[in-house]
């Protein structure tokens, strides 16, 4: 099978390959970070290589800045042995494998997001310039650091400054306070506001936050079962605390599950039996529309 006319479409894997459409490189290959298209897509026994996967032909864009075109000419050299320069690479039509590349309008959908508040602040005194950026996953937590900053400044920074009403001018909403030098204001002002936006959300991420929460939930299991034991009596603060915060607990009681044949075959169990429930939900579903 060879797909090469602009809009035809091959799914592989769950995830949509269309002829002529945008494409980035991953980690997986010399071409990472690059942008492109696809221009063929070979299967079966139309394929020119001996890969398992279909044949993905793309062209990809010289990257703009320098830095990433060294990067390019770097991993190109080390992988030939000899210098290589950007014209000596073949962006017209590399062949990739599909983990080799991501469409990008499955980034752009991509459906793991959380919104995120950013806390920017920014001033300029006599025209020196500023600039402070946090971000939260709550936006209490951002209100809270958003006061705090406006608090500092009020009794540390410019906002100190004696003010003539004339010459100032002061804008503010729930979450944001600007002030600012009437026809001056890139020489003097000061603003601390929130902007919401929405993050996308890594594979690798979201592992992260996950296994950061489950240590989290073996730490205070840990904390209930012992907090009352005798033998904790005679610690101090600061030996109960350090007891607490011990970064091994959570690591041993997730090896401990780990090589417990009953919890494991539980949980299999039960996921085995939630999957045939569900599946045949699905099944009977699709038959009821059938008819």
């Amino acid at each position: 099978m060879i797909l090469h006319n602009e809009g035809e479409k091959f799914l592989y894997m769950g995830t949509e390959y269309v002829v002529g459409g945008k494409v980035i490189a991953t980690k997986e290959t010399e071409y990472e970070g690059l942008v492109g298209k696809i221009i063929e897509i070979r299967d079966g026994e139309d394929k020119e290589t001996d890969n398992d996967t279909p044949d993905i032909y793309c062209c990809f864009a010289e990257p703009v800045m320098s830095v990433n075109k060294e990067k390019l000419k770097k991993r190109f050299s080390d992988l030939w042995q000899q210098p290589m320069e950007i014209e000596d690479i073949n962006l017209d039509q590399p062949v990739m494998a599909p983990d080799m590349i991501i469409p990008i309008d499955k980034l752009r959908n991509n459906k793991d997001k959380k919104k995120i508040y950013v806390l920017v602040e920014d001033a300029a005194v006599d025209g020196n310039d500023s600039l402070f950026v946090e971000a939260f996953t709550d936006y209490e937590e951002a209100k809270k650091h958003l006061e705090i900053r406006l608090n500092d400044e009020m009794e540390n920074g410019m906002l100190l400054t004696p003010m003539d009403s004339k010459d100032f001018v002061v804008e503010e909403s729930v979450d944001s306070y600007e002030i600012y030098r009437r026809g001056r204001y890139c020489e003097w002002h000061y603003s601390v506001y929130i902007h919401e936006h929405e993050a996308e959300l890594s594979d690798e991420f979201v592992k992260e936050i996950g296994s950061l929460y489950v240590d989290h939930v073996f730490a205070e299991d840990f904390e209930a079962q012992v907090e009352d034991w005798e033998e904790l009596a005679e610690f101090s603060e600061e030996e109960y605390e350090a007891l607490m915060n011990n970064p091994d607990v959570p690591k041993r009681i997730a090896e401990e599950l780990r090589n417990d044949e009953n919890f494991m075959s539980e949980y299999i169990g039960a996921v085995c039996e939630i999957a045939h429930k569900i599946v045949d939900e699905e099944v009977k579903k699709r038959t009821e529309e059938k008819k």
